[in-house]
């Protein structure tokens, strides 16, 4: 992992990270960060810039929790105040104190086993002192705001009827925390879905468009989005002003071998390999792919 200063274009530090790539990282001030790394997100290491400007990194003393890996995945992380970190995982949601190590869970988010519940990620606003929860199931999506000071007062603030087989894109909060942004996957209602924080219905932007990711700045006014946004193949990297809706390519697909490219939409199933439990996978199918077609595909 290297560490860049952003103002100056310089490498500060470049750090072995233990136990394969980083999953996430939130900054806890200036000066430090957490990052989660290893299988499954389970290796917590902190990273700190010392008096002489060097940095050092620890691998902290993190219980593991959750009954099995595999069936609680790490989702997400945030610091939610100078020495405290928080995670999802599985469907439950976890703080570490950094100086003391000692692990709590906040909450247990609630499942219907029937509907297969699946917490996909979280946003945490250091504003508001909230987190944005997105979770899928059989029948819709919906995304979650929970208080961190009041962990009682869970509350539904959007809903889908599910038409697709991905899983939602990581809605993020904007706007210091006072509106939020998501993006929709294929289906009739596809698009960059932004809520402004004086309420009222949510603005559509690029609909029927295929939106890979997303972020925005702090103002929530100007968005970076990689998709396919001209209905071209390649995923640009591209600037969006909600209020304008001026688009502009920052990074463009090479021309080769895109012009060759096909878009493949992934797919999410279980399938049974053994008399054991069925599995969750992700099958990305030949382009054009037509499952009622069972003699060209059996």
């Amino acid at each position: 992992m290297t560490i860049y200063n952003a103002e100056a274009g310089t490498e500060e530090a470049t750090l072995e990270i233990p136990d394969g790539q980083v999953a996430e990282l939130d900054w806890l001030n200036p000066d430090a960060f957490v990052s989660a790394s290893g299988v499954n997100g389970q290796d917590f290491c902190l990273v700190e810039r010392q008096t002489d400007g060097q940095w050092r990194l620890n691998k902290l003393n993190k219980a593991v929790v959750g009954a099995n890996a595999a069936d609680d995945p790490f989702c997400s992380l945030a610091a939610v105040s100078s020495n405290t970190v928080a995670w999802l995982q599985g469907s439950s949601i976890w703080t570490m104190n950094i100086t003391s190590a000692a692990v709590a869970k906040l909450i247990e988010l609630p499942v219907d086993k029937t509907n297969k519940t699946i917490y996909a990620s979280f946003d945490y606003s250091k504003e508001t002192r909230r987190f944005l929860i997105s979770c899928v199931d059989n029948k819709a999506d919906t995304l979650w705001q929970l208080p961190l000071d009041d962990i009682q007062s869970l509350k539904k603030i959007a809903s889908m009827r599910r038409t697709h087989t991905k899983t939602w894109n990581d809605a993020i909060w904007i706007n210091g925390g006072k509106g939020f942004a998501y993006v929709v996957p294929s289906s009739a209602s596809a698009g960059l879905v932004v809520q402004s924080p004086s309420g009222g219905q949510p603005a559509t932007h690029f609909p029927q468009k295929s939106i890979q990711y997303f972020t925005a700045s702090p103002d929530g006014q100007h968005f970076f989005v990689v998709g396919d946004l001209n209905d071209q193949p390649g995923a640009n990297i591209w600037e969006y002003a909600a209020e304008t809706k001026a688009l502009r390519c920052v990074v463009p697909a090479s021309e080769k071998p895109w012009q060759y490219a096909k878009h493949i939409e992934p797919q999410m199933t279980s399938i049974k390999l053994s008399e054991a439990k069925p599995e969750s996978v992700v099958i990305c199918p030949p382009a054009g792919y037509d499952r009622r077609n069972p003699r060209k595909y059996p």
